[in-house]
């Protein structure tokens, strides 16, 4: 005869105490940024079930840490004569002396905790300048002390990730990372830490509009190789510029930035042609700020031979009719470049 069942959760085992245990180590955060001074590491304790025992033990750990020296400044020697030259009939003549500095080479690193008089900016720059086998090419950003940003240099950063929107009166760069949290490799990143490559190309897009660069950086990691992630990132970025890069290098801002109707609509300009790069896909495009002639073409970079055909907008500008295009078929996706051909060869203003 087989015994009634049971009812459900009655003559079940409880499940076994699970203890807490610690994660592995984080890298080291460096607490100081030269000479001697200290590192952390934490780590993050995986909470206990079923009663079971708590984490034993800290959850961060410090050490010592040995960077550079830190920047001072040097000391000059005594005046020493070096040469000496004199007329045929030595009445007259010169006397060449010099000194040297035991830090003949001023340090600067960056503009996070000092001014640019504590880096010794300025002689470096001096050097750099007049002096250095690059004199002559050499270009710098803003990044010389906690006072210069967004006012000294040939190019300014003014801050991480800057990207203004609009055309500055003094060239610009973005400098960014993929990571949204960090400058380093993370050994605990997930996948939503990282931008996408549509919002990779927005920022691309929308910097180049305006006329700035893009700087974007790749963390290693500590054995030197480039994350996996990083590498697809920068593969997907090269093959958009394959395609549409004649929207990108070369170009300068246009007369406006992006569409006064459509948002995510920038636009670039080069000698001959005005270029749109939409972030969207979208059967109507409608573009506000552009008005060409009844005989220029427009053409999609990633679609290429085929002119998209388009008219008069109700209101201002124009609409471009793109249900003919198999989207499907494009080259490339992520965002989308269109080429104004004017009817005549003419300058673009």
């Amino acid at each position: 005869m087989v015994p009634p069942a049971l009812p459900r959760g009655q003559g079940e085992r409880p499940p076994s105490p699970v203890d807490a245990y610690w994660s592995t180590w984080s890298a080291w955060s460096i607490q100081h940024s030269c000479g001697t001074g200290t590192k952390v590491a934490k780590r993050v304790c995986i909470p206990p079930r079923y009663n079971g025992r708590d984490c034993i033990g800290s959850d961060q750990k410090t050490e010592t840490s040995v960077l550079a020296e830190c920047p001072h400044a040097g000391t000059l020697s005594d005046w020493v004569v070096t040469s000496t030259s004199c007329s045929y009939d030595c009445e007259t003549g010169f006397v060449t002396v010099e000194r040297t500095c035991d830090n003949p080479q001023p340090l600067a690193d960056g503009d996070w905790e000092a001014t640019d008089a504590y880096w010794n900016s300025t002689q470096f720059l001096a050097w750099l300048y007049n002096e250095s086998p690059v004199r002559d090419s050499v270009v710098v950003n803003d990044r010389w002390g906690s006072n210069t940003e967004c006012k000294h240099g040939d190019v300014w950063d003014c801050s991480d990730r800057f990207n203004p929107g609009h055309v500055l009166p003094h060239k610009w760069e973005n400098v960014m990372t993929p990571d949204r949290a960090s400058w380093g490799f993370r050994r605990e990143a997930v996948l939503d830490d990282y931008l996408s490559i549509e919002e990779l190309i927005a920022e691309l897009v929308s910097t180049v509009s305006c006329g700035g660069n893009l700087l974007l950086n790749m963390a290693p990691t500590r054995s030197g190789r480039i994350p996996v992630i990083y590498e697809e990132r920068l593969t997907q970025i090269g093959q958009w510029l394959a395609v549409n890069g004649e929207a990108i290098y070369e170009t300068r801002p246009w007369k406006v930035q992006n569409d006064s109707v459509t948002a995510g609509v920038w636009y670039t300009a080069n000698d001959a042609s005005v270029f749109i790069m939409s972030l969207t896909w979208t059967e109507q495009l409608v573009l506000g700020s552009l008005q060409p002639k009844p005989a220029d073409r427009i053409v999609l970079l990633a679609y290429p031979g085929v002119p998209i055909p388009w008219k008069q907008a109700a209101t201002v500008g124009i609409v471009l009719d793109l249900t003919t295009i198999p989207h499907h078929k494009l080259l490339v996706q992520w965002a989308y470049a269109f080429k104004v051909i004017p009817s005549r060869h003419m300058r673009v203003v």
